[in-house]
């Protein structure tokens, strides 16, 4: 008897493990009739379409909030039971498309931008920002002066900073942190989504002047002022989001490296930040496991995601392998499908073998 419950406990347990996360998820990719059993890139339109898996492996999305209803998220939890839909968010660029294209001449307000490769052609399908009500709404709360710039006092204008193709960056201050925590939370709560995953939210230092203004004020900050402003303000914004969604919502932040935060849930690190050169799973793992620690202690759930991306710097199959270790070193970690990149790995079910 005591062996069989084992041995039962043993599977169901692996069965958990083998639950994934995936990046990311598209309203047009829930319309197809094949949804879930086949996700395809770009909802199987372009170059890219015929790039496709399982749905059903999946028990988180990172869902674009671009054109995405409540119906969306319905079909979803339907479909994929006990599954959970978390809103994509990039912590340092965003989609503004301001009414003097002078302005910005680099912005569309794409929602994932324009980069070569993974643009509105080839990997996911855009729509102008009067018919995506996210960006119509974030470009109606948020003023582009707001926005990282740079200030041409000769004719009293100004310019925005692409951070990534189609992107325009910005800074956490104390102004774009009350009007993304008011906007982002609205959003989240009004269409039911299970949280938030924020791009690129982790520890940052500027070491050099750039002669931009990133707070709005029309002058220029110095890159120990622009240091301060992040780091005091961007840990700020996650607190104020966990204190409005509720100890049960998923905040993930890709970080890429340790940052430890008591109001996240996890981090998600794509593989190639684990590459002996960078550390290796000494270094991953301290990173998993600081945060784990924090979240236990705040009584949460622990979740944290290794997206497996990026073959160039490490192996299919050393990245199935690394994940499967990780899995059994630290069971709170997913592996994850970084679909949107072009460079997704997917591991079978022993996790020693790529597709």
């Amino acid at each position: 008897m005591k062996i069989t419950h084992l041995f039962l406990l043993h599977h169901l347990f692996l069965f958990v493990q083998a639950k994934k996360s995936f990046y990311i998820l598209f309203s047009d990719q829930i319309d197809q009739s094949t949804f879930p059993s086949k996700i395809c890139q770009n909802a199987g339109k372009g170059p890219q379409g015929t790039e496709c898996v399982d749905g059903t492996k999946y028990d988180v999305f990172i869902t674009s909030p671009q054109n995405i209803t409540k119906a969306h998220l319905t079909k979803v939890r339907k479909l994929v039971p006990n599954t959970r839909v978390v809103a994509y968010w990039d912590f340092n660029h965003m989609p503004l498309k301001p009414a003097n294209p002078l302005v910005c001449p680099f912005c569309k307000g794409h929602t994932m931008g324009d980069r070569l490769g993974r643009n509105c052609s080839t990997t996911y399908s855009c729509s102008d920002p009067k018919y995506n009500p996210f960006v119509k709404e974030l470009n109606a709360i948020f003023p582009s002066e707001l926005a990282i710039r740079m200030m041409h006092p000769s004719n009293n204008s100004y310019t925005l900073i692409e951070g990534y193709p189609g992107l325009a960056s910005y800074m956490w201050t104390e102004k774009t942190t009350s009007i993304l925590h008011k906007f982002l939370t609205s959003w989240i709560k009004n269409l039911g989504f299970d949280g938030i995953y924020l791009d690129g939210y982790g520890r940052q230092t500027f070491d050099k002047d750039t002669g931009y203004d990133y707070d709005g004020d029309g002058i220029s900050e110095t890159f120990a002022q622009v240091t301060s402003l992040y780091n005091g303000w961007a840990p700020a914004f996650v607190s104020m989001l966990r204190n409005s969604l509720g100890q049960d919502a998923l905040i993930l932040a890709n970080s890429g490296d340790a940052n430890t935060d008591t109001s996240l849930s996890g981090l998600t690190i794509e593989l190639e930040g684990c590459t002996k050169a960078k550390g290796g799973a000494k270094s991953c793992g301290n990173a998993l496991s600081g945060q784990n620690v924090a979240v236990t202690a705040s009584g949460r759930e622990s979740l944290s995601v290794l997206w497996l991306t990026h073959s160039n710097s490490m192996s299919p199959i050393e990245q199935c392998a690394f994940a499967k270790q990780m899995q059994t070193n630290y069971p709170f970690v997913q592996e994850g499908t970084d679909f949107f990149d072009g460079s997704h790995i997917v591991c079978n079910e022993s996790s020693t073998i790529s597709n």
